[in-house]
């Protein structure tokens, strides 16, 4: 986590033409489980 606490994160939710439910899931999932790790090393 301490990559994360020093690089801004960019996310591409449609990149490479990926369909937009797909793209929503790996948001939603950044949102729930990646987010808090983070925010909890913080």
């Amino acid at each position: 986590m301490a990559f994360a606490s020093k690089t801004d994160i960019s996310l591409t939710p449609l990149i490479s033409g990926l369909p937009p439910k797909l793209g929503w899931e790996m948001l939603e999932l950044f949102a729930s489980e990646v987010l808090p790790q983070i925010r909890a090393a913080g």
